[in-house]
Order: C-alpha cells, then sequence, then structure tokens
C-alpha cells in the first residue's frame, strides 16, 4: 500500500513537471528588457503566472516581486517560480527556477545563438552551475538535485536560471555601484566593466564631502584626478597613464597653488615650484624654483621673494642627482651663509653675514653683501672646518682667530670676552693652544697684551694646574691650583701681591658640600681651622672666594651654609705647632695639645661639647712631666703655678695677679682631681 501511495505521488509530480510552463531563453530577455515591473507583471499574467510576493530592499530603490505557475494550494510546492529584481522600478535581474527538462533543453539549445559564451563552470556539492555572457546579460544556470519531500527518497532535478543586466545594480561585475559607510553615508561612486572600475570614481568622507575623484580604465589609473581635505576644498590635481603619475601634478593650500611638480613615468622630471603667501593678506610672498630629473633634485634651485615690483635672490643651491654640489647661498634666521657644496658636505671657502634689520625684525631681508655685516669667515674641507677661521662682532672688530684641523680647533687662538661695568662693555682676550679642539697648556688673559692679567693651565679642556690673576703691578693677587677642572686650592695675596695673606685648601667634595681648610698667615705664624660648607653649584676660585667670604661672613647664616667642622691648628713664625685640636661649629671637641716650648711641656687636653674632661702633662718628647709649670693668661692678667707629678696636677696650684705680684687664690690636687679651693 505504502509504495502505492509513493508511487502514486512521484507520478502526480512528473505530470506536473511535463505540463509546467515552458519560457524559453528570448522570453527571459524580453521580460529582462521591459521598462518596468508591470510590462513584466502583464506579460507572466497572459502566460498564466501567479504574483506570489514582493519585498522591499535595503532602501526604497530595490525591490524584488514573485510569481508562481500551477502552485499547490496547500503548501509551496510550484511548478516554476519566477522572481524579479527591480532598481528604482527598473528590471534589473530574473531569477527563474522549474523541474521541467524540455524547458531546460531549450534554453540551452539557444545559447549560441543568444550570443552567450561560457565564461566559468563551477562545481559544488549536488550542484553544477556554468556562467555565460555576451554584450548585455550574464546567464547563469544551475542544475540541483531535490527531494520531493522530508520522508521520500524520490528526487528530482531542479533547474534555475539566472539573467541579469550587464549594466545593472545587480551585476556585481558590471555597471554603476555605489559604496557605503555602516551609517548609511556613500563612501565611494563607480562603475565596473567585467568586474575592473571603468570610468570615473569619486570617493566621499564620512562627513559626505568629497575626497578624491579618480579615472580608471579596466581597473589601471588613467586619466585626471583629485584630491579634497575634510571640507571639499581641493587640495590636488594631477593626472595618471597606466598606474603611473604623469605630467603636471599641483598641490592647493587655502584655494592658492602651493606647489607645482611634473612628472614623467611616476618620477618627478622638470620644474619644480613651490609658493610662498603673506599670512596677513594672502598675497604671493616667493617662489622656491628648481628642477628634478629621475625623482632626484638636479641643477639650480633657487628662492626668489617679492620687493620693490621685482623678484629678489635669497637662497639658491646646486644639485647634482640630489647630491648638493657648487656653490649657494642661503638665509638663516638673521644671517646670511654663503659658501660651496661637494657631495652634500660645505667645501671651500664659507662666510656667514648679518642682515642687522633681520636680526630686529626676525629674518633676511638684504641679500647685497655690501650692505651686511661679515661675522665669520673661515673654509670647510669635505665637511670639516680647516685652516684658518676669523669671527668679528657688529662693528667688524675681530673677536676670534685661530686654525681648525679636521674640524677641531687647533694651535694658538685669541678669543674676545665681555662684560659689563656701569653698562659700559668691558673687552678682553685669552690666549693660548688647542690640541685636537681641547684647550691645552699655557693659556693667557689680558686687555692689552703687554698687561697681562691671568696666567691659567688646561689640560684636556679642563683647567688643571696654576691659575694666577694678577695685579698692576704683575704680581699674584689670586693664585688657584686645579687638579682636572676641580679647584683645589686657592691662595690670597696682599695688595702688592708680595706676602700670602690667607690660603684656602678644598677637599672631601660631594655632590651638595665640600670641606675647606682656611689659613690665615700673620707676623707670628698662622692659623687655620676646617669648615663644613654648603655647595649648590660647580665653582671657580671667583665664585669660591666671594661665596666663602658672604657665607662666613653673614651674621644671620646660623650655620646653615657653613661651619667649623675639623681642626684647628696655631703655628708660629718657627713653624711649630702652638695649638692642634677639633672643632664642631662653636664647641672643642676630642684632644687638644697645647705646646710650651719655653718649659719642654705640652699639655693634651680632651673636650666633650666645649668642656674639658681632662688633661695631661707631658715633655715634649712625650715624657711624662713632672714639676713646676707655669700657665700665662695674658687675658686675665694672671699667672698660674701648677704643681704637676707624673703629668697631673698634684699639689697646689697659685693664681698670682701680674700687675700686684700678689697671690689671689689657690687651689689643691690630687692625681689631677681638685681637692680644695682657698681664697
Amino acid at each position: 500500500m505504502k509504495q502505492f501511495v509513493f508511487i502514486s505521488i512521484f507520478s502526480f509530480f512528473l505530470d506536473l513537471i511535463c505540463f509546467g510552463q515552458n519560457l524559453k531563453l528570448l522570453d527571459l530577455t524580453i521580460l529582462s528588457s521591459k521598462k518596468n515591473w508591470e510590462d513584466v507583471n502583464q506579460s507572466l499574467i497572459s502566460k498564466g503566472w501567479t504574483y506570489y510576493d514582493s519585498e522591499k530592499g535595503s532602501s526604497i530603490k530595490y525591490n524584488t516581486i514573485t510569481w508562481t505557475f500551477n502552485k499547490d494550494r496547500y503548501s509551496d510546492k510550484s511548478q516554476g517560480w519566477f522572481y524579479l529584481f527591480t532598481y528604482e522600478g527598473l528590471p534589473n535581474k530574473i531569477s527563474y527556477s522549474f523541474f521541467n527538462d524540455d524547458t531546460y533543453l531549450s534554453i540551452q539549445n539557444s545559447i549560441s545563438s543568444a550570443g552567450f559564451e561560457l565564461v566559468k563552470s563551477d562545481i559544488e556539492n549536488n550542484e553544477v552551475i556554468s556562467t555565460y555572457q555576451n554584450s548585455i546579460y550574464t546567464l547563469k544556470i544551475s542544475t540541483s538535485r531535490q527531494k520531493d519531500d522530508g520522508w521520500s527518497d524520490v528526487s528530482l532535478t531542479a533547474y534555475n536560471i539566472t539573467l541579469t543586466n550587464k549594466a545593472g545594480i545587480y551585476d556585481n561585475e558590471n555597471g554603476k555601484k555605489t559604496d557605503y559607510y555602516p551609517n548609511g553615508q556613500i563612501k565611494a561612486e563607480y562603475s565596473l566593466l567585467n568586474g575592473e572600475i571603468n570610468g570615473e570614481i569619486k570617493f566621499y568622507k564620512p562627513n559626505g564631502k568629497i575626497d578624491k575623484v579618480s579615472t580608471l580604465i579596466n581597473g589601471i589609473e588613467n586619466g585626471p584626478f583629485k584630491e579634497f581635505d575634510e571640507e571639499g576644498n581641493l587640495v590636488a590635481e594631477y593626472s595618471m597613464s597606466n598606474g603611473k603619475i604623469e605630467g603636471k601634478f599641483i598641490v592647493y593650500e587655502q584655494g592658492k597653488i602651493s606647489h607645482s611638480f611634473n612628472y614623467e613615468n611616476d618620477l618627478k622630471n622638470g620644474q619644480y615650484i613651490e609658493y610662498y603667501y603673506n599670512k596677513d593678506n594672502g598675497n604671493l610672498r616667493g617662489r622656491l624654483i628648481g628642477d628634478y630629473k629621475n625623482d632626484k633634485k638636479n641643477g639650480s634651485w633657487r628662492l626668489l621673494v617679492l620687493g620693490d615690483d621685482m623678484e629678489n635672490l635669497l637662497k639658491f643651491e646646486n644639485f647634482t642627482d640630489g647630491v648638493l654640489n657648487g656653490a649657494f647661498q642661503k638665509p638663516d634666521r638673521d644671517s646670511l651663509k654663503i659658501g660651496s657644496y661637494k657631495d652634500n658636505k660645505f667645501h671651500g671657502e664659507y662666510k656667514v653675514y648679518l642682515d642687522t634689520k633681520g636680526s630686529l625684525y626676525g629674518g633676511v631681508f638684504e641679500t647685497d653683501i655690501s650692505k651686511l655685516t661679515l661675522v665669520k669667515e673661515g673654509y670647510f674641507n669635505h665637511g670639516l672646518k680647516s685652516g684658518n677661521w676669523k669671527y668679528y662682532d657688529l662693528a667688524g672688530t675681530l673677536v676670534n682667530e685661530g686654525k681648525y684641523v679636521n674640524g677641531e680647533r687647533s694651535g694658538e687662538w685669541i678669543e674676545r670676552y665681555s662684560y659689563n661695568l656701569e653698562n659700559e662693555p668691558i673687552y678682553y682676550f685669552q690666549k693660548g693652544h688647542y690640541l685636537r679642539g681641547k684647550r691645552e697648556g699655557k693659556w693667557i688673559q689680558f686687555k692689552t697684551e703687554s698687561n697681562l692679567e691671568e696666567i691659567f693651565n688646561y689640560k684636556n679642556g679642563e683647567l688643571d694646574g696654576e691659575y694666577l690673576t694678577l695685579n698692576h703691578f704683575s704680581n699674584n693677587q689670586h693664585k688657584g691650583i686645579y687638579s682636572n677642572g676641580k679647584l683645589k686650592e686657592l691662595s690670597i695675596y696682599d695688595s702688592l701681591g708680595i706676602t700670602l695673606y690667607t690660603k684656602y685648601e678644598i677637599y672631601e667634595e660631594k655632590l651638595d658640600s665640600f670641606r675647606c681648610r682656611k689659613t690665615d698667615f700673620t707676623k707670628d705664624g698662622s692659623i687655620s681651622q676646617v669648615y663644613s660648607l654648603k655647595k649648590d653649584k660647580e665653582f671657580d676660585h671667583f665664585w669660591f672666594y666671594f661665596n666663602y667670604l658672604l657665607t662666613m661672613r653673614n651674621k644671620d647664616n646660623n650655620e646653615r651654609n657653613g661651619f667649623k667642622d675639623g681642626e684647628f691648628k696655631l703655628i708660629n713664625n718657627f713653624n711649630q705647632p702652638v695649638i692642634i685640636g677639633n672643632y664642631y661649629k662653636k664647641d672643642r671637641i676630642g684632644l687638644w695639645t697645647f705646646f710650651y716650648y719655653d718649659q719642654n711641656v705640652k699639655i693634651e687636653s680632651y673636650f666633650e661639647k666645649d668642656l674639658k674632661i681632662e688633661e695631661k702633662y707631658l715633655k715634649l718628647n712625650g715624657e711624662l712631666f713632672s714639676g713646676d709649670f707655669t700657665f700665662i693668661n695674658k687675658e686675665d692678667g694672671i699667672n698660674e703655678i701648677r704643681k704637676i707629678k707624673a703629668g697631673l696636677r698634684n699639689g697646689k696650684t697659685i693664681f698670682i695677679d701680674v700687675k700686684s705680684n700678689q697671690t689671689i687664690k689657690k687651689e689643691t690636687y690630687k692625681e689631677g682631681k681638685l681637692l680644695l679651693e682657698m681664697k
């Protein structure tokens, strides 16, 4: 029974296929060429087709209309389906599906006579697709196997014919096309011919403004091109030939020509012009003119500026295949440089002139060197300064002169400097030698060479050795000792430059501090003290001397910037120590030794925060002292006669007033400790 039902159903469908409406290829081309969908509708109805459905596309321009032939009332089974795809109401593509072998053979047999040629064949799962083209249409014929229903093994051969107008919107490889941004804004408009862009293509920015207009032939750039900025203003126009820039290339800024090139075979060749405009009124101010050869600068390049209704040459350079060679003249802010190049490097005579007007108002205005001030002249050898060089001030006075070897100062140089005194410039000179670009050996400073002011020494570009500052008698006023650029010692002489007055020795230098031993010399000997001083920058001997005086003489210092911190030493005029000890700020600390050569005694006293806690009496040779020791207190006019035994006070100490020779006080000690005091 089931087998009988299956055979009956299968026979029913065979009958439907056999009697299905037969549309020939000619019918399809006629329907596709109709002026509107209504004409297609009337033609299909006259052939027994029935309207089934319609659907709007992604915009109001796109629509799809569906007809059926002999559709089953209770299902979607039908002898044929016909789809019409329209764009702006015009038929652009049709799709015809059916199961009739005779119709398929009829269409196949008429392909050649309709001018179609096979261009592509594809084999898919359960489907083969053949693609044909003629001058008007693209024809796709699909053959596939489809099951009759969901529970039967019976299958049918299904055919689908798709005919697309080659110039229509549904032809992905031909006709006008429009690309869109995600927000629906048009991104590009163009036409395709056999899958390649052909003709003009317009690109748009996301804001809707035109971005670029190009011309292509068979997908290759050919013809005029234009580019635009964010506001839609033209910024460039040029032409291309077979994908390469050819001819004039013009760049615009604010509606005016900014650059003009010439291209040959995608390379810059020929004249180049760059235009400069006045920012205030927009008038042309100057032009840079030169030539390219095979994409490289070649020949003379000139910058011309407008002035007095004529163009004046401000800058020029010469090139050979993109390499600077030959004479040049170029402005550099307020200066005008004149010289020559060889292989991209300065070579030969070189001069720099100053335009004083340019110095005042910014930029060079004058190029007539007779109206400019020469400030520098010399020579280059393959990019390195060489030979004699001279430097001048605005008055034309020589300020520096010397030689260069391989780009470095070498040999004797004289250099002028200045400082202001009561708003008047004071000029002085320094003269010495350079070695490999660094000062080396003895240098002198003077206002006139017969009257030296300073003599100093360098090693490898750093002050090293003696630095003498001379007075009017050509004697030492200051003498500094440097080591590798660091001041180590400074000696100050009296006004005549004969007698040493004060000496500073610098050591333990750190980033923010240093220690210094100051020694003052007197007719009776010398007094020295070590200090700790704050350092806020690197210093030379001038800064050190005056900063030290300001720091130590400032009553408001409160020991923030400098204080006693180390050895104190009093020396007599026989260069013998009289007192040796240590200070920390204002307090005596640690061991202090007092020498009394007339009594062959030295006293060793120990202090804590300026308080004496212990003392010991020794002979100068270090042996313990025993006997009477006289201490003379000149400040108070008192002599003390102390009894000493084995280095300690032992017995009475008598205090005698020097003027009256009377005993004013007695003290009794035992083993260095005070037992009794009597007045």
